[in-house]
């Protein structure tokens, strides 16, 4: 549930917070805005072509998925297979938000900005 409540905030977000730090670094070119929009957007192609495979792989080395991913998971079933799936995707999901905070200090000097 929290997932889908932050997704709309995030995909509103992303692209005013892309198009501020490129237009802060390159002195508010807009042809340069849409290549770092650009850029920004393809760095989720890894995500998008390894994220389904490696989810099940590890659902699979859980226990559910048997020989050849067939098996279904039971009505009323525990979440623990999907757990390592759950940390990963959380995991690399803190590892994004660390670097854009990283380079939001870059650019800043402080976590506080007056608008």
């Amino acid at each position: 549930m929290l997932n889908g409540l932050a997704n709309g905030g995030f995909f509103t977000l992303y692209p005013v917070v892309v198009a501020s730090m490129a237009a802060r670094v390159e002195n508010s070119e807009s042809g340069r805005v849409a290549i770092s929009m650009g850029m920004a957007i393809s760095g989720w192609t890894g995500g998008y072509l390894m994220g389904v495979p490696i989810a099940g792989y590890l659902l699979q080395a859980s226990g559910l998925g048997g020989s050849g991913g067939t098996q279904q998971a039971k009505s009323g079933a525990s979440i623990d297979p999907y757990r390592l799936a759950i940390f990963y995707a959380g995991g690399v999901a803190l590892a994004a938000a660390a670097g854009v905070s990283i380079a939001r200090l870059k650019l800043e000097h402080g976590v506080r900005k007056r608008v």
